[in-house]
C-alpha cells in the first residue's frame, strides 16, 4: 500500500509537471524566431521576445515585422529583450504604440534606436543600462512621457532631441548618462523632474526657447543653456536650397573659378550647420552671411571680360574731343547699358554677352576727328580758315573740340595766332 502510494505520487507530479509545461508553453508562440502573444485575447500582438535557438538568435540587425500571420504587431512586452547582448539594432515599424517595462533592459550593445512615429507610451526602464547606446531618435509624434528610469544608465548616450508631443520627464530618465552633452527640449515640456539629469555629464548644456520650463529649469541647477528661439535655421535652410537649385540647373563652366571655389566653401560649412540641430545661434548667422556673400559675389568669366572692356572704354573719355560727336555717342550709350548690367546682382550669360559685343563694336567705330578739318566737311580748305575767324570775331562760345581742332599751337586757346599758323599750313600744302 506505501508502495503504491509513493508511485501514484510521482505519478501526479509528472502529470503536473506536464500540465505545467503544456501551459507554459501555450502561453505564447514563435513565428520566424520571434516569440509573441495576443493581447488580453485581443487581435493584436505583442511581441515577448526571440527565440534562444531560432534564425534571429545570432543576429546583431533584428526588425520587427507589421504583423505576424496577418495580425498587426503593436506592442513590444515586458522585458522581451531584456540582457540580450547581442543585437546592435533594432528596427521598430510604425506599427509600435507601446514599449513595455524593461523591454531592452540592459542590451549591452544596442547601438542606436529610432523611436516609432505613433509610439504612446515608453515604459519604465525602457533603455536603462544599454551602455552601447549612443543615439536616439525621436520621430514620435504621440510620446507624451519619459518615465521614470527610461535612459538611465546609458553611458554613451549622447546628443538627444525630444519630439514636441513630449511633455514630462520624469525621475532618472536621463540619469547617470555620463556622456550626454547636449539635449534638446521643446517649450512642449511642462514638467521636469529634479532627478530627471541627475548624474550626467557637468558639461551637459540644454537647447530650447527662452521663457520655457527647460530654459528656468537650466537656470535653477546651473546648466549651460542655449536660447534657439530667434536662430535662423529656416533662413539657412531655404540660402542653401537656394543655391542646391542654382547648381542644379546653371552651368557653373560660366563662372570664375576663385567664385566657385569660394561659394562651395561657403556652400558645404552652410550645409554642416545646417544638418546640425545643435550649431549655435551665432554658427548659423555666420554661415548663412558667409552663403549669401558667395553666392552674390559670383562672377561669370564673361563678367571679367566685360569689366576690362568698361575700364578700357572709360579710358577715352577724358579725350572724347578727339573723336567725331556721332562715334563717341554710341560708345557713351554702350558704357552706360555695359554698367548697368556690370551692377546687377546675378546677370545672365545672354545679357553679359550683349553688352559686351556692343561695347567692343562701339569701341572698334570710334572714328578720330580731322586736325583743322573746322567745318567738318572732310577736308582742309580756306573756309576753315573762315571759321575760326568768325569764332574770333563773334566771341564764339568753342567746345573742346573744336578747340583740339583749330588749336595750331597746342597752347590750348584759340587765337589770332592760330589763324596765322593756319594760313601758313595751307600755303605750304
Amino acid at each position: 500500500m506505501r508502495k503504491y502510494k509513493k508511485i501514484l505520487a510521482v505519478f501526479v507530479c509528472v502529470i503536473m509537471i506536464v500540465v505545467s509545461f503544456t501551459i507554459s508553453a501555450g502561453a505564447y508562440s514563435e513565428q520566424d524566431g520571434f516569440l509573441y502573444e495576443f493581447i488580453d485575447n485581443s487581435d493584436v500582438i505583442e511581441i515577448i521576445g526571440i527565440s534562444p535557438t531560432g534564425q534571429l538568435a545570432d543576429q546583431q540587425t533584428i526588425s520587427l515585422p507589421y504583423s505576424i500571420r496577418g495580425v498587426a504587431v503593436i506592442q513590444i512586452g515586458k522585458s522581451a529583450f531584456s540582457t540580450n547582448s547581442t543585437v546592435r539594432n533594432l528596427e521598430m515599424t510604425e506599427n509600435i504604440l507601446q514599449i513595455s517595462d524593461d523591454a531592452m533592459y540592459r542590451m549591452t550593445n544596442l547601438q542606436s534606436i529610432t523611436l516609432p512615429k505613433y509610439l504612446m507610451i515608453l515604459g519604465k526602464r525602457a533603455f536603462a543600462y544599454c551602455t552601447a547606446l549612443e543615439s536616439v531618435n525621436f520621430e514620435t509624434q504621440e510620446l507624451k512621457q519619459l518615465q521614470e528610469f527610461i535612459f538611465y544608465g546609458c553611458t554613451r548616450l549622447n546628443n538627444v532631441i525630444l519630439s514636441s508631443s513630449v511633455l514630462e520627464l520624469e525621475d532618472y530618465c536621463f540619469g547617470h548618462c555620463m556622456s550626454l552633452d547636449k539635449i534638446y527640449i521643446p517649450s512642449s515640456v511642462a514638467k521636469i523632474s529634479q532627478t530627471a539629469f541627475y548624474s550626467t555629464k557637468s558639461g551637459l548644456t540644454i537647447y530650447g526657447e527662452a521663457g520655457s520650463v527647460a530654459y528656468r529649469y537650466a537656470l535653477e541647477n546651473n546648466i549651460s543653456f542655449v536660447d534657439i528661439s530667434n536662430r535662423k535655421s529656416e533662413e539657412l535652410f531655404q540660402a542653401v536650397s537656394s543655391v542646391d537649385y542654382w547648381r542644379n540647373h546653371t552651368n557653373i563652366s560660366w563662372y570664375t573659378q576663385d567664385s566657385i571655389t569660394a561659394l562651395t566653401t561657403a556652400y558645404d560649412n552652410a550645409v554642416v550647420v545646417s544638418e546640425n540641430f545643435f550649431s549655435l545661434p551665432e554658427e548659423v548667422s555666420t554661415a548663412l552671411d558667409n552663403l549669401n556673400n558667395a553666392y552674390h559675389s559670383l562672377k561669370l568669366k564673361s563678367m571679367e571680360e566685360l569689366d576690362n572692356l568698361i575700364i578700357q572704354a572709360e579710358n577715352y573719355l577724358p579725350v572724347f574731343f578727339q573723336y567725331t560727336e556721332s562715334s563717341f555717342n554710341e560708345l557713351e550709350n554702350a558704357l552706360l547699358q555695359a554698367k548697368e548690367v556690370q551692377q546687377k546682382e546675378l546677370p545672365s550669360e545672354r545679357e553679359v554677352q550683349s553688352v559686351k559685343n556692343n561695347l567692343n563694336d562701339s569701341i572698334s567705330a570710334l572714328q578720330q576727328v580731322m586736325k583743322y578739318d573746322v567745318n567738318n566737311d572732310g577736308k582742309i580748305t580756306l573756309s576753315d580758315i573762315i571759321s575760326v575767324q568768325r569764332w574770333l570775331i563773334s566771341d564764339y562760345s568753342l567746345t573742346q573740340r573744336n578747340i583740339y581742332i583749330a588749336d595750331f599751337n597746342n597752347d590750348g586757346v584759340i587765337t589770332l595766332t592760330d589763324v596765322i599758323l593756319f594760313q601758313r599750313y595751307l600755303l605750304r600744302n
